[in-house]
């Protein structure tokens, strides 16, 4: 990370512990911020980016599972055996 440098954390994270060397980020001051992101604001772009090819979320996605299996699904990412996953009907 270059000096002055600032990580973004995006998505709900639950760790106890988030391995950071403090030295290193006072010695380049650099920022960490975390967020949610807001989804329903920017839904639209999103899939206009995706259907256009400049976003590939099966980058991304870990598993994909259909919708009727959601409870296993949640399940799944609970226990750390998924990370990402997408619902499909």
């Amino acid at each position: 990370m270059r000096p002055q440098g600032v990580i973004s954390v995006v998505g709900a994270h639950f760790e106890p512990d988030f391995p950071l060397n403090n030295g290193v980020m006072f010695e380049k001051e650099i920022s960490i911020v975390f967020s949610v992101g807001n989804p329903t604001k920017d839904r639209e772009r999103i899939f206009n980016a995706i259907e256009a090819g400049a976003l590939r979320p099966a980058r991304v996605l870990t598993h994909s599972v259909p919708l009727a299996d959601a409870a296993v699904a949640y399940q799944s990412f609970d226990t750390k055996q998924a990370t990402k996953i997408v619902l499909v009907n």
